[in-house]
């Protein structure tokens, strides 16, 4: 009977072993597609930002110079002077140079050399709930999906303050050392009383877990959040 009794113990305790492994794999693919779909989306966003700015760029500055070679072409063609032809000459060199140089940083435009610095900037110039106290001291040498990361998890913060803090004043500040990243994300709000992890939260908790980093919450002195990032995890 002891037997059975432990016979049946131990199944029951390998059936649990293995629906935990089961549900743990399960959560650890839906997570990454989580990720991925917020990378896309943030992909997504930059790469039409880009995409206008070339257009702007092309458009603008692109058509100048262009219409400047044409014009340089006709004084050549209707000049006899030698030795202002050679000048016309250089001259539209240069404009021919500067278009190709144009053209290949329009080109070169690309999303995995974004830089970190103006994305972020670009987010908080669209914030207007409350002022915005900003410091960035990180090296620009970081992959796309620490880059990524980094912008999911800032925009979220924001929206989040939006949601649910009545704050006038947020500060974000990222600091680098040698071996960690730190930042700190805080608001002056008064009526956060408890933390509850929703969709926000946790969607930067799994951002800071892909980035190798941990993420601490406070309502202390108004919203906090604070995450630590081991450098050679990422």
């Amino acid at each position: 009977m002891k037997d059975i009794k432990i016979a049946y113990l131990d199944n029951k305790y390998r059936n649990f072993i293995i629906e935990s492994n089961e549900r743990n794999f399960k959560l650890k693919t839906e997570n990454q597609q989580l990720i991925e779909e917020q990378d896309k989306g943030i992909s997504l966003a930059i790469s039409k930002e880009r995409n206008r700015i070339a257009r702007d760029i092309h458009d603008g500055v692109g058509h100048i110079i262009s219409r400047s070679i044409l014009q340089v072409g006709a004084l050549i063609i209707r000049e006899e002077d030698r030795g202002r032809i050679n000048d016309l000459n250089l001259l539209k060199g240069s404009l021919t140079e500067s278009m190709e140089e144009l053209r290949r940083s329009l080109h070169n435009l690309q999303e995995d050399s974004i830089n970190l610095k103006n994305e972020l900037e670009k987010i908080i110039r669209d914030y207007t709930y409350s002022e915005i106290i900003f410091n960035y001291n990180l090296s620009e040498n970081k992959d796309l999906n620490f880059k990524y990361s980094i912008i999911y998890i800032i925009n979220e913060s924001l929206n989040n303050i939006i949601k649910h803090s009545n704050a006038t004043l947020v500060e974000i500040n990222l600091r680098e050392t040698v071996d960690n990243i730190y930042i700190l994300i805080k608001d002056n709000g008064t009526n956060q009383k408890i933390i509850k992890y929703g969709i926000g939260l946790n969607s930067i908790k799994t951002r800071v877990e892909a980035i190798n980093g941990n993420l601490q919450v406070s309502n202390e002195n108004g919203f906090r959040i604070f995450i630590n990032i081991e450098k050679e995890g990422i």
